[in-house]
């Protein structure tokens, strides 16, 4: 469908349900070190519980997905002029993040001690789409 977004989140969803993410990809090696430092903040992979290994793997699911929308609409420049998301990506990253946020929560954030995010729009400003994103891999946005 011509002029659809397409940002790549759902493809990834994809792979990471299907457990199908090449392990070469800097997609995979990114998912895999977001694990490694969660569980490093749990007292390491032996200290985690079953129930913390899956929030593990849910919560560094979420972040790669929630980059994806991010880098995308960095790379693209799809923001209104109050900084906000245009409407069709909004409801799904709004979803992902606070479903991130939650998953965070559970693994025992601290959001007293947690610096307050800028917003997109001041984000993207410092940003310019040839430094903003790099090349993803090919395999990594494939359907």
């Amino acid at each position: 469908m011509a002029g659809k977004l397409k940002h790549g989140s759902r493809a990834l969803e994809r792979l990471l349900r299907e457990n199908a993410l090449d392990r070469r990809t800097k997609t995979a090696q990114q998912y895999h070190a977001l694990q490694d430092a969660l569980a490093e903040d749990r007292g390491g992979w032996g200290n985690c519980t079953a129930a913390e290994k899956i929030l593990i793997e849910r919560t560094a699911a979420l972040t790669l997905v929630c980059r994806t929308i991010e880098l995308f609409v960095i790379k693209r420049g799809i923001l209104d002029a109050a900084g906000m998301l245009a409407p069709v990506l909004a409801k799904g990253y709004t979803s992902h993040a606070a479903a991130l946020t939650r998953a965070l929560v559970a693994l025992g954030l601290r959001p007293d001690l947690v610096e307050r995010l800028r917003d997109a729009g001041t984000i993207a400003a410092e940003h310019t789409p040839s430094d903003a994103v790099p090349e993803a891999d090919d395999e990594d946005t494939a359907p």
